[in-house]
């Protein structure tokens, strides 16, 4: 993985509540590394939900938004 940035509520603190989820996004996720990624994520909490990302596949809108709001992790 080249780059990890979270996106959404979670870089809004006005926004964040204690039912957000965190998104994350990544940059340079392949096949090989893609199943690896996502356990690591859903590994890091049982108590919040925890997304991840792959922007080579996600909507144009999507990427928009993750490229204006992230926050490199």
């Amino acid at each position: 993985v080249q780059h990890v940035v979270a996106f959404g509520s979670l870089t809004h603190p006005d926004r964040f509540t204690p039912w957000s989820d965190v998104d994350l996004a990544a940059w340079g996720l392949t096949p090989a590394n893609w199943l690896r990624a996502i356990g690591a994520v859903r590994a890091l909490s049982d108590e919040i939900e925890l997304n991840l990302v792959d922007v080579t596949c996600c909507s144009p809108e999507l990427l928009t938004t993750i490229e204006r709001e992230g926050v490199p992790l």
